[in-house]
């Protein structure tokens, strides 16, 4: 059997090597390859060029963390996958959205079936609300209602697929919760990290992450005087010397205690290297999962409607509902009540680790195998 593992596993901005949409077609690649060792299983990251990319030349393929990921355009989808595979898995972030990358899979999937090609959509998510997912209703329709198997990770995508469609989907946790952190966090042991003396604060470098942590270290030198900050890349495109500089000569005016890593480091080096934290700063969502998986404690950074938030429904999964601070201030202007929040909570945070209750989590692995089993019985039909 020849399946090809469909997704912008490397981010949605060209080869970002975003951690956590790297490790979704890790652990896709990982479980289905346990199940069927036999098959032909290749991992496609689709690659969409945009005008501030055009002049760029990517290669065909990429061995990444020792996963070979091989790039595709939205013109070759159709024909790449219709004439070299049998089977077509979509298992990615937010493949439900309003937005051109999110029509171009969505006609694939219609173009597939109307041709009988078998496809399955594995823990799918969506990026805003269902007010931005009304408009293209028919197009999502015949992607969603015929593949051979569909799950969901958003209890608001859920909600809207059976209102729609009058359609039930499965939740399914995120495959990132079920990585071998192990395994994982064997990948990396970086040098700056060790002998630190103080308890350390990591802050990943990643779109307005760090700038919510200058605000933040503003109002609380007197409580970041007591931690050693530790700033790194969180993904290649942020790898930049000139947002390195403003870090730098901006935390010296603080006179804080920190470390500035600024090494290109692998997805799974971004992931592992949280098990050195006593606190992650992060504001994407599989940062969080991350510090669910590793046990760290992470403060999330904002959050979109709360029905079709993925952190909220990762915490919950875990009886971690509590441990995350609600930074929506860019949108509702309530700056100062969100530092007041932070300073409440983040002590609280410090004293208490956000430690996933066990049974919980192992109720969320067991539910993760019984859907790549799905996939399976889904495969042999």
């Amino acid at each position: 059997m020849r399946i090809a593992i469909l997704g912008p596993f490397c981010g949605w901005i060209e080869r970002e090597l975003n951690p956590g949409a790297f490790l979704l077609g890790y652990n896709h690649l990982h479980e289905i390859k346990t199940r069927l060792p036999d098959a032909k299983i290749d991992l496609l990251s689709t690659d969409f060029i945009r005008p501030s990319f055009q002049d760029l030349d990517f290669p065909d393929s990429e061995v990444v963390d020792g996963i070979c990921i091989h790039y595709i355009t939205d013109k070759e989808l159709f024909d790449k996958i219709y004439n070299s595979y049998d089977v077509l898995i979509v298992g990615s972030d937010n493949i439900v959205r309003d937005h051109p990358d999110s029509l171009t899979y969505f006609n694939l999937l219609r173009k597939l079936h109307r041709y009988n090609f078998p496809f399955i959509l594995s823990c799918i998510s969506a990026k805003g609300t269902a007010n931005s997912l009304v408009k293209h209703s028919d197009l999502f329709r015949v992607g969603l209602c015929n593949a051979s198997y569909a799950s969901v990770r958003i209890r608001g995508l859920q909600r809207f697929i059976c209102d729609e469609y009058n359609y039930h989907v499965p939740i399914t946790p995120d495959p990132v919760l079920g990585s071998p952190f192990k395994l994982i966090s064997s990948k990396f042991s970086p040098e700056l990290i060790e002998k630190k003396n103080l308890p350390i604060i990591g802050i990943a470098l990643k779109k307005w992450n760090w700038r919510y942590f200058f605000t933040f270290a503003q109002r609380n030198r007197a409580l970041l005087e007591q931690y050693h900050l530790y700033f790194y890349n969180y993904s290649s495109v942020h790898h930049c010397d000139f947002t390195h500089n403003i870090i730098s000569r901006y935390m010296a005016k603080l006179d804080l205690t920190c470390t500035f890593d600024f090494r290109p480091l692998s997805p799974l080096q971004c992931l592992s290297i949280n098990k050195y934290f006593h606190i992650s700063f992060n504001s994407t969502y599989h940062g969080t999962v991350c510090g669910i998986v590793s046990g760290t404690p992470v403060i999330p950074g904002y959050e979109r409607d709360r029905d079709w938030s993925r952190r909220l429904h990762a915490y919950s999964d875990f009886g971690l509902s509590g441990r995350f601070i609600d930074y929506s201030f860019h949108k509702k202007g309530n700056f100062s009540e969100q530092m007041y929040e932070f300073e409440d909570k983040l002590p609280m945070l410090l004293k208490n680790p956000a430690v996933a209750d066990k049974k919980m989590k192992e109720t969320s692995l067991n539910l993760l195998q019984k859907h790549y089993d799905d996939i399976i019985l889904a495969l042999n039909r």
